[in-house]
């Protein structure tokens, strides 16, 4: 019977090869799957943990999307929270934090916490509700432009992302959010040519 085959046993000739074979094996940057159109009439694309959305059949407006199903759910459409990161037409993004049974008062502070990063917001730099609606429940939003464009480059180098509030907590896998990230920019340009 042939004994398993040992990286320590193999003895690489060209650096070059070894530190490509390497950075495949320990990519932690997600396959991207094909764009394709949903039926609401949306364009969709997995990456990793993130869905890239083109609305409007793939003229509308972008934005990503994570959604995290706890075991043992059975709503799915929603699920029991979502970073949705929605594309503004001067390339910057909103950030919006669903966590069901967010509190809509009295839910400070609001920390984001990106892999052991632990940033606390002012009461200046986030709101009640979503980008696009005040009322949104158990919802908040990022309303400090600064403070997303900081935000979004740590979700492109980060791992994880949990956002804390008073009597609660919600965490995110960042994998899959800088490729879903880079296909709307890509979509956006070719759509534009």
């Amino acid at each position: 019977m042939p004994n398993p085959l040992s990286l320590s046993c193999i003895r690489f000739t060209h650096p070059a090869i070894l530190a490509f074979i390497l950075s495949f094996l320990c990519s932690s940057e997600s396959q991207a799957e094909p764009w394709f159109l949903h039926h609401f009439g949306e364009l969709r694309a997995y990456h990793g943990d993130w869905l890239a959305v083109c609305e409007d059949s793939g003229r509308g407006k972008y934005r990503t999307v994570q959604i995290v199903l706890r075991p043992g759910t059975t709503k799915t459409f929603f699920g029991q929270s979502r970073l949705a990161l929605g594309r503004l037409s001067n390339g910057d993004y909103t950030i919006d934090v669903y966590d069901e049974g967010m509190p809509s008062r009295e839910i400070g502070p609001i920390v984001f916490t990106f892999d052991r990063t632990r940033i606390e917001l002012k009461p200046t730099q986030w709101r009640s509700g979503s980008a696009a609606y005040k009322n949104h429940a158990e919802n908040i939003t990022i309303t400090d432009p600064v403070l997303s464009r900081d935000f979004l480059r740590r979700i492109k180098a980060g791992r994880w992302l949990t956002v804390s509030y008073k009597g609660g907590d919600a965490t995110f896998s960042l994998r899959g959010a800088t490729g879903s990230l880079s296909a709307i920019e890509t979509h956006r340009r070719n759509r534009k040519q």
